[in-house]
């Protein structure tokens, strides 16, 4: 609805007409702040990726607002009902954190957030854009991933699987490079995963 306070939206597809309807929100922020779990609060949501995993569907978003230790984007996970199209702010949770993981003058975004579902286990993908902390200047662009898990295993929300909760979008412990950057010129800058 604005540039600043970006919502998921749900819209039905007329393939015959070619048109879109609006049919529901499904994280709303054009309010204003949504508090979620963890005491932080989402300004905006956007870039959504949805999987069923546990007999639940999880929505993956790129999210902002006021998160504790995020300094860039991030990436929220959360639970959606099937029944009111809606996602459960109570259970949604900051999973990977926007911010200097390395420590050496550059934040990390967890930008695009993908989920896979592979062999039983849930994936989270995400682009993790190096943003000069001091003028906010990109430098590169890499894939990078770790799985996840649900704490506790009923009812409960989707963390990173070896530490059971958030990780930093660079952290070289609890995130895993999936794609890096090359050493020619097609691919020395970005290495991202469209979907």
């Amino acid at each position: 609805t604005n540039t600043s306070n970006w919502s998921l939206a749900r819209w039905s597809v007329d393939w015959t007409t070619h048109h879109l309807t609006f049919v529901n929100m499904i994280f709303d922020t054009r309010a204003g702040s949504v508090g979620i779990a963890g005491g932080n609060s989402l300004s905006t949501y956007y870039d959504a990726t949805v999987v069923s995993y546990g007999g639940e569907l999880w929505v993956a978003g790129e999210c902002g607002g006021t998160i504790a230790g995020a300094g860039t984007a991030s990436a929220c996970v959360g639970p959606l009902d099937a029944t009111t199209w809606a996602m459960n702010p109570a259970r949604t949770n900051v999973a990977v954190l926007g911010n200097q993981s390395l420590g050496d003058g550059y934040l990390y975004s967890a930008s695009v957030p993908k989920l896979l579902v592979f062999q039983g286990g849930l994936y989270l993908y995400w682009s993790g854009v190096k943003i000069a902390a001091s003028g906010g200047t990109w430098a590169a662009i890499t894939e990078r991933g770790t799985q996840l898990a649900e704490f506790p295993a009923t009812g409960g929300m989707l963390w990173a699987a070896r530490t059971g909760g958030g990780v930093g979008s660079a952290d070289p412990t609890y995130t895993d490079e999936v794609w890096g950057l090359g050493t020619t010129t097609a691919d020395d800058v970005v290495a991202a995963i469209g979907g």
